[in-house]
């Protein structure tokens, strides 16, 4: 089940007038997007979701993606007749040329995978494959832990339709780690992503779906792709952690982390996005960490710089959360909710946990967050929260009378403010309201002048 070099290759694209049909399995933020931005490409694309609502406002256009801009996407499409659903997976794989299969795999309480809806879904596409003639393409889109696509997702396929992976029909992985994958133009990060094909002719059909230009993409074993998707995940979070205590240990020696980090990565085009997020978050980075610990527990290996992510991360919430209970406040306003600006991905924010500590002190908290734009999204929001800790049920609750739509009734009510997303328009209410505040996103590369704001990596 290996491409005929076990090299990673460079395959360029041939060139192909047919578009290939497309069925979406599974409408979340990934299957969203690799939706809108084939669709948007022209190619005709099907929908495919065990809930009705998904069902409902994606064929109505809207979006469960990180941003509004798939859903204008969608809604074009579906004026041209390029968007139809359906419940009926089976179906949906007769119907079309490529699956793009975005169902992720969460983590179990033990670090252990559940791949059970991935497994339903595989079992009804085998029904679709064993009832059509025409080779056919699955494409993993979400990333699995290693092992899953060769040793779960292609032994059900193979039972049921009596095919062979490779031969009859093909098999590929395609996670859009660290923002890759099919995006839509102007919409996220457009570089290739790295694949894994069973075979040459696959690979040669995912390349022109992901890229279709002239750009290089790297094609390699499915083996490989699963675990580059989740060591990239791990590379950014440790990287992050690293700008971290650096930015911490030079305010503590009065020194200027941000400008310590620019000379020690000049040119570092990823220096500024790590520093604007307030620390690790998101549902991909807590699942990378987890799966990769898993696997090496699994095979007895002692990964200590792994094992300790999740204690630096933890440290870097405290310092935080000691610089606001310093000031002494009764009311804190917090500017950014989701875990990284502009993604709308508020899964494991670290914002929340200190909201939920300053909840159970009793301080009264106004939030505001550029991607809460709409009931629909805070009622979300909240029942997503209140499935965490005691704590966070706590704050759930009263989250409704904590969002502000207006960000300068945030800086006007607060005696503090924690600014997480560095945002002009934070910048520009702060210095309107001349509210103090701390500095979580590197809102100020250094203390500005006129404006009481401190900062995690100087003083």
């Amino acid at each position: 089940m290996e491409l005929k070099s076990p090299r990673s290759l460079r395959v360029k694209a041939a060139k192909c007038d047919a578009k290939p049909t497309i069925s979406a399995i599974g409408l979340g933020q990934a299957g969203v997007e690799v939706a809108a931005g084939l669709a948007q490409r022209g190619h005709r694309v099907v929908g495919v979701d065990f809930n009705q609502n998904r069902l409902s406002r994606f064929a109505r256009g809207k979006s469960a993606a990180r941003s509004e801009n798939p859903s204008d996407i969608l809604r074009r499409a579906g004026a041209k007749g390029l968007i139809s659903t359906t419940e009926d997976l089976a179906a949906a794989v007769r119907g079309t040329d490529v699956s793009f299969v975005s169902i992720a795999v969460p983590v179990r309480s033990d670090g252990s995978p559940d791949t059970c809806r991935l497994e339903q879904a595989a079992r009804a596409m085998a029904v679709g494959l064993c009832q059509k003639e025409a080779f056919h393409v699955f494409a993993l889109h979400s990333p699995v832990p290693p092992g899953t696509t060769l040793g779960v997702v292609v032994p059900i396929l193979e039972a049921i339709s009596r095919k062979t992976a490779g031969r009859d029909f093909g098999i590929s992985v395609s996670s859009s780690f660290s923002g890759h994958g099919v995006g839509c133009e102007g919409h996220g990060p457009q570089t290739p992503p790295v694949i894994g094909a069973s075979d040459l002719r696959t690979s040669r059909i995912i390349r022109r779906l992901l890229a279709p230009g002239d750009e290089d993409i790297c094609v390699t074993t499915i083996e490989t792709a699963e675990m580059v998707a989740h060591a990239a995940t791990a590379r950014d979070v440790l990287t992050k952690c690293f700008d971290d205590e650096i930015n911490r240990l030079c305010r503590a020696l009065g020194v200027n982390g941000p400008h310590v980090m620019e000379m020690v990565s000049p040119g570092d085009s990823q220096t500024t996005s790590r520093n604007s997020a307030f620390a690790v978050g998101g549902r991909r980075c807590a699942e990378s960490l987890q799966t990769l610990s898993q696997a090496a527990s699994r095979l007895g290996l002692c990964l200590p710089l792994l094992e300790n992510l999740e204690l630096s991360h933890a440290e870097h919430i405290t310092q935080a959360l000691r610089m606001v209970r310093a000031a002494e406040v009764k009311r804190v306003g917090v500017l950014g909710l989701a875990h990284l600006w502009g993604t709308g991905d508020f899964h494991q924010s670290p914002v929340f946990d200190i909201m939920a500590q300053l909840h159970a002190d009793g301080v009264e908290l106004y939030g505001h967050d550029m991607a809460l734009t709409s009931d629909r999204k805070r009622r979300e929001l909240c029942a997503e929260v209140g499935t965490g800790s005691a704590k966070m049920q706590k704050l759930a609750q009263d989250l409704p009378d904590i969002f502000c739509q207006e960000i300068e009734r945030v800086v006007s009510h607060a005696d503090l403010v924690l600014v997480c997303h560095p945002l002009p328009a934070y910048r520009v209410a702060l210095e309107w309201s001349g509210t103090p505040a701390i500095d979580l996103a590197g809102l100020y590369r250094s203390a500005p002048q006129g404006v009481d704001v401190q900062g995690l990596g100087w003083s």
